[in-house]
C-alpha cells in the first residue's frame, strides 16, 4: 500500500501536491490529510493501522518538525519506505536526508519522479533514471538529474478525485496557471526555477467551472507571479469577472510594478466587489536594496 500524508496548517487548506501525485500515479494511492493541530499520537496511530509499504510526506515550513518526529517514530516500529517531498526539503536535502531516517527525497516537481520511484520499488531497474531524486548510498548523498516538467498539459487533473468531492465546498481550492518565476531575487527559493511554464488556459477555466459546480467558493492561485504574462492572466480574469455567481472570491499573487493601466482599469470597471484579491509583495522601496538582492 502507498500512503500519502498531508499535514495542513488549517482544516480549510487543501494539499494540492498529494492530489497531483495520486492523479498522476499508475499505482493505487491512499491519501490521509491531517492538520498540524491534530495530536501527533493520533496521526501516528492512523498511519500505522494501515501498514503501508511506502509513505510519502508533503513537507513545508509549518509541518517539518512534525514530519521529522513522525518519520522517526514510524521507522522505530515498522519496516516501511519513507519519501519526503515539498519546498521545505527540496533545497537543503543533503542535511535532511543525512540527519533523518528518510529513504528518499524528491526535490522539486514530483508528479513524474514519484511515479517512477514507485515503479522502481516494484520492478527494480536503474534508480538513477528517476529525476529529482535524492538518496543515500554507502554513506554518500546521491542526487539524480534535475528535471522540470516541460509540458504541464501532460499532467492529469487532480480535482476530480471522488474521495474529496464532499470536502470541496468547505475548503480553499488551489489552482495553477503557471510554474516558475521570472525574477532572480537572491533571498527567494523561487528564483532557482526561472523557466516559466504554463497550463492551458482552457484547462484552468474548466477546473474553475468544475469546482464551482460542486460547491467551491474560495480559490487561490499558487503562481509566483500570476500577471507575468498579462495576455494569459487577462483571460482568466475575464472569465472570473463574467461568472454569474455570488459570494465567490479568487486570490492571486502578483507583481505590482508590471501591471498595465488596461489591466487595472478592467478590474476597477468590471469586477464584482470582493471577487478578486491581489497579494502584492513590496520587498523594499530603497533602490539600492533592491539592486543588491537582484
Amino acid at each position: 500500500m502507498v500512503l500519502l500524508i498531508a499535514l495542513d496548517a488549517k482544516y480549510i487548506h487543501t494539499n494540492l501536491a498529494v492530489r497531483l501525485l495520486k492523479a498522476n500515479c499508475d499505482f493505487p494511492v491512499t491519501i490521509k490529510e491531517f492538520t498540524i493541530n491534530d495530536r501527533t499520537q493520533q496521526i501516528m496511530e492512523s498511519i500505522v493501522s494501515l501498514r503501508p509499504e511506502v509513505i510519502g510526506f508533503s513537507v513545508y515550513i509549518w509541518n517539518v518538525m512534525i514530519v521529522k518526529k513522525l518519520t522517526k517514530a514510524i521507522k522505530d516500529i515498522m519496516k516501511t519506505i519513507i519519501v519526503w517531498g515539498g519546498p521545505e526539503v527540496s533545497y537543503d536535502y543533503e542535511e535532511y536526508i543525512r540527519e533523518n531516517p528518510v529513504d528518499y527525497i524528491i526535490s522539486g516537481e514530483g508528479e513524474i519522479a514519484f511515479n517512477k520511484l514507485l515503479r522502481f520499488l516494484k520492478e527494480g531497474g536503474d534508480i538513477n533514471r528517476i529525476p529529482n531524486l535524492i538518496y543515500r548510498e554507502k554513506g554518500k548523498t546521491i542526487a539524480t538529474k534535475k528535471e522540470l516538467i516541460a509540458d504541464l498539459s501532460s499532467l492529469k487533473d487532480p480535482y476530480r478525485l471522488e474521495e474529496f468531492i464532499d470536502d470541496i465546498p468547505h475548503k480553499i481550492q488551489y489552482l495553477e496557471l503557471s510554474r516558475g518565476c521570472p525574477f532572480h531575487c537572491s533571498y527567494c527559493l523561487a528564483s532557482l526555477d526561472n523557466k516559466i511554464r504554463y497550463f492551458p488556459v482552457s484547462r484552468v477555466i474548466d477546473s474553475i467551472d468544475y469546482l464551482l459546480s460542486v460547491g467551491a467558493r474560495t480559490f487561490k492561485f499558487l503562481d509566483r507571479t500570476f500577471n507575468v504574462k498579462e495576455t494569459l492572466a487577462g483571460k482568466i480574469i475575464d472569465h472570473i469577472i463574467d461568472l454569474d455567481i455570488k459570494d465567490v472570491s479568487f486570490q492571486f499573487e502578483i507583481t505590482g510594478d508590471i501591471l498595465s493601466r488596461d489591466f487595472i482599469d478592467k478590474i476597477n470597471s468590471r469586477a464584482p466587489r470582493n471577487r478578486i484579491r491581489f497579494e502584492i509583495g513590496i520587498q523594499s522601496t530603497n533602490p539600492e536594496t533592491n539592486a543588491l538582492v537582484n
